[in-house]
Parts: structure tokens; sequence; C-alpha cells
């Protein structure tokens, strides 16, 4: 159910919010990849469907590794891992800012 989701797209299409969706893959799927269709391809075709931007961290975090993003006791990023998604979304994400040079 995708009712929050419609809210917040409503939200942004009325302040001419641009939206990016982002998915964020729990440390497991970096090891078991096929658990990608649990909700990542959910949420792509939603965003298909309604025409918004999504961005799909696993393979991106994959190629760094379970072990150098998250931490070892708990499934959140630790600092490193913080960097390398913030670093991976201003990469994928520069086009939609306009820059005053």
């Amino acid at each position: 159910n995708f009712k929050h989701m419609d809210k917040i797209a409503r939200f942004c299409k009325a302040k001419r919010i641009h939206l990016v969706v982002v998915a964020i893959p729990a440390d497991d799927q970096l090891i078991y990849p096929d658990t990608r269709m649990n909700y990542q391809e959910k949420i792509k075709n939603y965003c298909l469907k309604k025409k918004l931007d999504f961005i799909d961290l696993l393979e991106d975090l994959q190629k760094i590794g379970k072990k150098n993003i998250y931490f070892d006791t708990e499934p959140h990023f630790n600092p490193v891992g913080h960097r390398m998604v913030a670093e991976i979304l201003w990469e994928k994400t520069q086009s939609h800012f306009r820059h005053s040079d």
C-alpha cells in the first residue's frame, strides 16, 4: 500500500518539489540480493507508474561490501557507510540541482 507515498508525492507536486525516492537495502540484501523483489521492485514500479525518480542503492553498496558500510552488531550504516551513501546520492542527484554560477 502506497497511500503515504501518494500523499508525499502530491505534496511535493503541489509545492513544485522534485521528489527522488531512494531504496536503501537491508544489510542482508548485500549478501542475498534476490530479496530485492521484496520491496525494491515494488517501489520501482510505483515510481515508474507515478513518474517519480527512483534510486536503488543495492548494486552500488554491494560493490563496497557489507563489512565496510554496516556495523557488525546491528543493521545500520557505520560512519563510512553514511559517507559512502551520501557520495552515491550526490553523484546520482547532481543533475536535479540548479547551479547558480
